[in-house]
């Protein structure tokens, strides 16, 4: 969902009409180069979602470029500087260097790995945090019980992850200057936290409590008339299973063979 990498893109093809060399500086992929999620398909591409690429892609901005390159027959000029000692199994917290906020949004190593799943809140009603200390941590609305909520997630039983009741007021974004109740969330094992499956259960669960409340976001980058949480998971098909009572266990083998296809796409293009 992150823009910068579409902005690296969008420089490439620039740069080569120009002339222009790229040389990027590689850099670690902070939530460890797992392949995870659906792809991007021809006609939701976005300025938060294209090229192809799977949710979680795990590559490094240095793949990235070489694969955008390759892939897209770019024909730029691309110079990749490479990271020495790197493992692309790591997490960042284990290069040993210290967290350097890519956004505002994102504070910590934790909120980066909870916004690859949390961020689909963005194509609904819902406040996901933006304009709180916590972004990406909290999901609430002004008309959630929050109580009710946590007993609906708890049967859920979802791994890898804590979480309690909470409320809390957005100063920006949706829902700001309004009190919105529900969840907050903490990351208790890394390997075994799903955000992506989570995210979509908590929305299919919040609509199915709340079918009258709920709804999706017609907004943002979905203005044209388009629904925003189509563009962020890359086709309509997992919003019109939603609608009709499907929760992330009916979308597994789906992501399972488009994980494994593109990560096999992507082999030619990695450095480490």
């Amino acid at each position: 969902f992150y823009t910068y990498i579409y902005s690296l893109a969008y420089s490439m093809e620039e740069c080569a009409r120009r002339g222009i060399k790229v040389i990027v500086l590689d850099r670690p992929n902070p939530l460890s180069c797992k392949v995870e999620g659906p792809t991007i398909k021809k006609g939701f591409e976005t300025f938060v979602g294209g090229y192809g690429l799977a949710l979680r892609y795990g590559l490094t901005v240095g793949e990235l470029a070489r694969y955008y390159n390759a892939a897209f027959n770019m024909g730029a000029d691309l110079e990749v500087v490479p990271m020495e000692n790197y493992d692309r199994n790591m997490y960042f917290d284990e290069t040993g260097h210290l967290w350097n906020t890519p956004s505002p949004n994102i504070p910590s190593f934790e909120h980066a790995l909870l916004y690859t799943g949390f961020c689909l809140f963005e194509g609904t009603n819902l406040s996901l945090g933006r304009g709180t200390v916590h972004p990406f941590k909290y999901i609430g609305a002004p008309w959630i019980d929050p109580e009710l909520l946590y007993k609906e997630v708890s049967r859920l039983n979802p791994p890898g992850v804590a979480f309690r009741e909470r409320s809390f007021i957005p100063s920006a974004f949706r829902l700001s200057n309004r009190a919105c109740h529900g969840l907050e969330f903490f990351v208790t094992d890394r390997k075994r936290i799903e955000p992506l499956e989570l995210a979509i259960d908590i929305i299919s669960t919040v609509r199915r409590v709340y079918p009258e409340e709920f709804q999706w976001d017609l907004q943002y980058h979905g203005a044209d008339g388009r629904y925003h949480f189509d563009l962020l998971m890359g086709e309509s098909l997992y919003r019109k299973k939603i609608e009709e009572g499907a929760a992330s266990k009916d979308f597994v083998a789906i992501w399972t063979d488009e994980e494994r296809n593109f990560e096999e796409f992507i082999k030619p293009f990695r450095i480490y």
